[in-house]
């Protein structure tokens, strides 16, 4: 963050990052909430458990402060 970092991303969707658990990526996030950095996120799921998705992103930011930001966000249907 000292050397221009505007926050940290994760890729949850993807290997490896798929095999972080909340718990883990909070603990980094906490890291760049004092420097007033982001937590860009492309979320876990974005089909049938999207919206489980969308709270642990909401969920990351509560608990560490930290403004989140969900990359390619979007839904379709009725469910």
């Amino acid at each position: 963050m000292d050397q221009g970092a505007h926050g940290l991303s994760t890729g949850l969707e993807y290997r490896p990052g798929s095999f972080a658990k909340t718990d883990e990526i909070i603990q980094l996030v906490k890291v760049i909430e004092p420097y007033g950095g982001i937590y860009h996120t492309h979320i876990r799921n974005e089909a049938d458990k999207l919206l489980e998705a969308i709270r642990e992103a909401i969920e990351i930011s509560k608990k560490t402060g930290a403004p989140a930001h969900i990359s390619h966000l979007k839904t379709w249907g009725k469910d």
